[in-house]
């Protein structure tokens, strides 16, 4: 899939010296997979997903956004949050 997790792995792949030929394939039309606009509540709001968070663990996507995208100061710190549900 192409959510961050996808992105991700795939762009690891990619950087292993010619061992691998990568093809990224998602179901939906448009990478970001949960992140992705387009959602909409059961009432027909448009809404986003939203992302759940970055952990240290995400060595991949840390090195994506750093060195490919070269991007700095993109993620925030850890900030503990509520989650809502209707139900």
């Amino acid at each position: 899939g192409a959510g961050w997790g996808g992105l991700g792995a795939a762009w690891h792949l990619s950087q292993q010296q010619d061992q691998f030929k990568v093809t990224l394939i998602d179901a939906a039309p448009k990478v970001g997979g949960l992140i992705r606009d387009g959602f909409t509540t059961k009432n027909g709001r448009p809404c986003e997903a939203g992302q759940h968070g970055f952990w240290d663990e995400y060595l991949n996507i840390f090195s994506l956004v750093e060195h490919e995208l070269k991007l700095t100061d993109v993620f925030t710190d850890y900030a503990p949050q509520g989650q809502y549900s209707p139900r």
